[in-house]
């Protein structure tokens, strides 16, 4: 069989190949069996250019869009989900309608469509940490990170709010902590486009490199490297109960499900969501459960984003005025079922059936 892999497909399958180099498409012959190639970030005109470049040589076109994000600049102040149109580029169901569907052509993605959405030959896979071995099972440093998380019923704060980079309805966030009478129970972080704003845990560094800095990892370490990013907090949970889930897109369309959930969910927290209509219900078709035994979760189901963001900040407070040990004890058994489905779940079963050779 001629296959082409690029990296990414390549861990999910390894074998002796060539491995393809996004840079030189043009080498790759026009009797292929497979191809699989990664796009990262968001730039749909060369992806749609790739794709159909792509097509014609191979029988089984692998597509993975490992977080496929909405990247914009918005303005300070809240928008409301009316205006984000005009600060984002298209999101990834308008794109999705910009190919014309071909029974060679596979998509996968990190996302939930919502709304009766469709696309032919699309098939969800969630990446969480964007490698395609979930580094919580294939690392020893995973098991020891969890087992860090302390469990005790005498922390200073409530909620963690760390929100990371600029999105229009993490503005919306913002906007209801500071009118919030719940402030001094909250660690809260934005730190918009500059990350030197943002609260960072201490123990961070042993467990990763930053890409693209100086940073190594110490020569004696067996630690395997990771981005910051997919790393639990440990310091900040161990202070806080819950977590405030802010995903990098928030499209009433889809949800697209990242390390912003999967880490909560490592660490056996209650959430409340601020993302677009469905999201929890999303994660439920995906094998989760979540909190509707405790915590009133109907905002998921709101359209309008303000609404919904409203209603989910009602929540935030109303669990800031609740006994977190109560609150655990009647979660239990969700909280445990979302770790261990996150664990033992091949999240990329999807994938691996059109790599079997």
């Amino acid at each position: 069989m001629k296959v082409y892999l690029d990296g990414w497909f390549d861990q999910l399958a390894p074998r002796p190949q060539p491995q393809l180099d996004p840079d030189r498409l043009d080498d790759i012959p026009n009797d292929c069996d497979i191809i699989g190639i990664t796009f990262y970030s968001t730039n749909w005109e060369d992806y749609r250019k790739t794709i159909n470049q792509l097509l014609p040589k191979t029988q089984k076109l692998l597509v993975n869009f490992s977080e496929p994000t909405t990247w914009f600049d918005a303005p300070k102040q809240h928008v409301s989900v009316a205006d984000l149109g005009q600060y984002t580029a298209v999101n990834f169901c308008d794109f999705l309608k910009t190919l014309t569907p071909d029974p060679r052509l596979c998509v996968f993605a990190d996302v939930k469509f919502h709304l009766g959405f469709e696309y032919p030959g699309f098939e969800n896979v969630v990446s969480w940490f964007v490698y395609p071995s979930n580094l919580y099972v294939s690392q020893p440093w995973g098991a020891e990170l969890v087992e860090r998380i302390e469990k005790k019923f005498d922390k200073p704060k409530r909620f963690d709010c760390l929100l990371g980079g600029k999105r229009g309805h993490r503005d919306a966030v913002e906007s209801h902590y500071l009118g919030s009478r719940c402030q001094h129970d909250i660690v809260f972080s934005y730190f918009d486009r500059d990350t030197s704003l943002g609260i960072w845990d201490p123990g961070l560094d042993q467990y990763c490199v930053y890409i693209g800095h100086e940073q190594q990892r110490p020569p004696d370490s067996q630690l395997h490297p990771a981005q910051p990013h997919a790393i639990l907090p440990v310091g900040i949970y161990n202070q806080t109960y819950y977590s405030i889930v802010a995903e990098t897109t928030c499209y009433n369309e889809y949800s697209q499900y990242t390390e912003k959930v999967a880490k909560p969910v490592l660490a056996g927290r209650p959430f409340v969501a601020f993302c677009g209509q469905h999201y929890l219900a999303g994660l439920r078709e995906l094998g989760f459960q979540t909190f509707s035994s405790v915590i009133d979760e109907s905002y998921d189901s709101v359209e309008n984003l303000d609404q919904r963001m409203a209603a989910a900040w009602q929540q935030v407070e109303w669990l800031c005025d609740q006994d977190p040990q109560e609150v655990y004890r009647a979660l239990d058994s969700v909280l445990t079922h979302n770790r261990e489905h996150f664990l033992e779940t091949d999240w990329h079963a999807a994938i691996r059936q059109h790599l079997q050779f």
